[in-house]
């Protein structure tokens, strides 16, 4: 996730395919079948999400927005990105990463609704494996390989993860209304922080004079991101804790380790995460107008919990 702008400069070709395919490969540019259902799903409720996430926006934010061009590409990789190119504003996801999302939620049920204990843990392991598999396969030209699902890993595995039938799954009330509110508000913090490098300017920026300035202004960006993100979906009603799928996904895979940060366009992911954890305690702080919210939802023993 970020502002690809700020990484090509930042880190040059050799990490291009960090940022996202911008010229990809003929390998690349093949649509994962798979990918291509969960480009379906997700276009279908885009535009609605579009709509509630940021009907609060500033009447100059608003204006931005509007001009983005909301891009969901069929291809098994998981990534997301802003760009700004020409007067041209987009926000590309990748279906794979949707996809991804709704593995590892899945995994999270099976552990909590289904007797499952351990499964989550296994089944992102295994899938994490697969996705530094896939960065390989990526910087050497070769298309990635699509990743199982967790109920396809459970058949496999036997261990970590009961086997549960879907038609099973799916009928679990309980479940499918936990599975329902954490894909969106994953996907919300998806597309708030992509689009919070367009609003607060960080895609139109200057680039610093350095290498290792470019990487430490990126990081700078990147927590500003994650910031707006998380205080714009409390502000728009949701819940800011649905949004953790999505942020231990992009710190497992964020593959630097807080001595290595110094050469990276991210923050460490240990520091990422506990700088949204310091961040959702203000915003849910008794007075502010998040606490209000969670108190008349019924939600602020959960997010104390969390």
């Amino acid at each position: 996730m970020g502002s690809s702008r700020f990484r090509w400069v930042a880190v040059g070709l050799c990490l291009a395919v960090l940022a996202g395919a911008l010229g990809a490969a003929p390998a690349l540019a093949k649509a994962d079948g798979r990918a291509v259902s969960y480009l379906h799903q997700t276009k279908q409720k885009l535009a609605a999400l579009r709509r509630e996430l940021f009907a609060n926006l500033t009447a100059e934010h608003q204006a931005i927005e509007a001009k983005i061009d909301y891009m969901v590409r069929p291809i098994w990789r998981t990534r997301a990105f802003a760009r700004h190119q020409g007067g041209y504003r987009e926000v590309i996801l990748y279906g794979g990463l949707i996809a991804v999302l709704q593995f590892v939620t899945d995994a999270q049920i099976l552990e909590r609704h289904f007797a499952s204990p351990g499964c989550f843990r296994a089944y992102l392991e295994d899938m994490l494996a697969l996705d530094r598999e896939n960065r390989q396969r990526v910087a050497e030209g070769n298309a990635p390989r699509p990743i199982r699902d967790v109920f396809a890993f459970a058949q496999d595995d036997g261990k970590s993860c009961r086997a549960v039938a879907v038609a099973d799954y799916q009928l679990n009330p309980a479940a499918m209304a936990e599975r329902a509110a954490l894909l969106k508000g994953g996907v919300a913090f998806l597309m708030a922080h992509e689009v919070a490098h367009h609003l607060l300017g960080h895609v139109d920026r200057d680039h610093a004079s350095s290498l290792e300035l470019v990487l430490a202004q990126s990081r700078k960006l990147e927590t500003e991101a994650d910031h707006w993100a998380f205080k714009q979906m409390a502000e728009a009603g949701l819940n800011p804790i649905q949004a953790f799928t999505t942020m231990m996904f992009a710190v497992a895979t964020n593959g630097w380790s807080a001595r290595e940060e110094r050469w990276a366009s991210h923050p460490s992911g240990v520091k990422r995460f506990r700088s949204m954890l310091r961040h959702g305690k203000k915003l849910a702080a008794r007075g502010t107008k998040f606490h209000a919210y969670l108190k008349a939802t019924g939600q602020l023993d959960q997010w104390r919990e969390t």
